[in-house]
């Protein structure tokens, strides 16, 4: 009987306490937070009095970094960043170096090398995608996220960049110098074989030239044309709306390219979004390793198109997607909002793309495809594209039969 009245009591109490929280219009978690936020200005004031550096411990510094630590910690991806980062920043997911012709990734907490522009001074120095950076400019970088490397390049003096990275297929340390490049001015080159007729298309740069770059160059080729090699290799950059006019080049209008969700719930579509230009063109996309965000989601999109073709190996995994939420004049904070799909559900994001035919590369071939100088026809010594080549062969053969 006691054990029922002290039960029935506390039960009685609790509900007391409900209904007060309730009467008074309070809820719990709300409480909660406004007593963390109380607890966060002790904080700042205490430092703010004991501290030996002041000027470090102002409130605008104090909180801003708060709130980087906060949003860090959740997972690789989010972080706040300032707003004279954004335009460095590929989604708050890639850190574009176009002065150097480097991408820079954060991926299983270690920054690499994702992707180098060809025929630049980074690919002459040494440098392979993949490659794992551990200093820059003697500066460790390794568990940095990389709004804080990113800070640390823009304070370097030297317009040179020392990088020292571990290059996992040799276990060896390198450093390399790096001298900044000149920008490329054209958003796409196309290369034309006359033997088969076939055109391989190289995507240099994303952005809303980068279709009309590719349809004004095959254009020029339209009655000698017999099939396309889209080359994905080496590209990165985030430009939804750039893949969405790619891929309407190729594909019918409303065609499914890839997909959002977050958890179980579908909350967006890439779609096309006009008529295809080249609707019955025989065409394989090339991808590997170093295709990254743009290139990944088209490679994705095209792979699942009945007359399209795909060789090379797996993508490295798209990035989540991401929102941007300002915070104030000064900050805005990149948040993780849901994955990447492939239009049949299968994950993208930290998954990657499986080409139909595998071609394994050497480092040699690596080098050999990033020191490569434009001459207007096929490179040798490629085995991918001579892959993809014979399969575009084999297509166009078929067709005339």
């Amino acid at each position: 009987m006691m054990v029922l009245i002290r039960i029935l009591t506390l039960l009685i109490l609790v509900l007391a306490a409900w209904f007060s929280c309730r009467d008074r219009g309070v809820d719990p978690d709300e409480l909660e937070r406004k007593q963390m936020i109380r607890y966060l200005r002790g904080t700042v004031g205490t430092i703010q009095d004991y501290y030996v550096n002041p000027e470090r411990a102002e409130t605008h510094h104090l909180v801003s970094n708060a709130l980087a630590g906060m949003v860090a910690n959740l997972d690789p991806w989010s972080t706040v960043l300032h707003q004279d980062e954004l335009p460095y920043m590929q989604d708050g997911s890639y850190l574009a170096l176009p002065a150097w012709g480097i991408d820079l990734a954060r991926r299983r907490g270690v920054v690499l090398i994702q992707r180098i522009l060809p025929g630049s001074p980074a690919a002459s120095s040494g440098l392979l995608p993949g490659d794992l950076v551990q200093a820059v400019n003697r500066k460790k970088v390794e568990t940095m996220f990389l709004p804080e490397v990113l800070r640390l390049i823009r304070n370097i003096d030297s317009e040179n960049l020392h990088l020292r990275v571990y290059r996992p297929a040799t276990g060896e340390e390198h450093s390399f110098v790096v001298a900044p490049c000149e920008p490329g001015s054209d958003a796409c080159r196309v290369e034309y074989d006359r033997t088969s007729g076939f055109a391989r298309v190289v995507i240099e740069r994303w952005d809303h030239t980068t279709a009309m770059c590719i349809e004004h160059e095959l254009h020029r080729l339209d009655r000698q044309l017999e099939g396309v090699l889209l080359d994905l290799r080496l590209t990165g950059g985030l430009d939804i709306q750039a893949v969405r006019q790619v891929a309407s080049l190729f594909v019918g209008e409303g065609t499914v390219l890839a997909v959002q969700a977050a958890g179980d719930k579908v909350r967006d579509s890439l779609l096309t979004v006009s008529p295809p230009v080249y609707p019955m063109l025989p065409m394989v996309v090339l991808f590997d390793q170093t295709t990254s965000g743009s290139g990944e989601l088209l490679a994705a999109g095209l792979k699942a198109a009945a007359r399209i073709n795909s060789v090379g190996s797996v993508t490295p995994g798209m990035v989540p997607v991401t929102r941007m939420i300002p915070l104030n004049q000064d900050l805005v904070m990149v948040l993780t909002a849901g994955t990447w799909l492939t239009p049949d559900g299968t994950p993208i994001t930290g998954e990657g793309i499986e080409p139909a035919h595998i071609v394994d590369v050497t480092e040699e071939d690596m080098r050999s495809l990033l020191n490569r100088k434009p001459t207007g026809t096929f490179p040798r010594n490629d085995p991918v594209l001579t892959r993809g080549q014979a399969l575009l062969t084999e297509m166009t053969s078929f067709d005339r039969l």
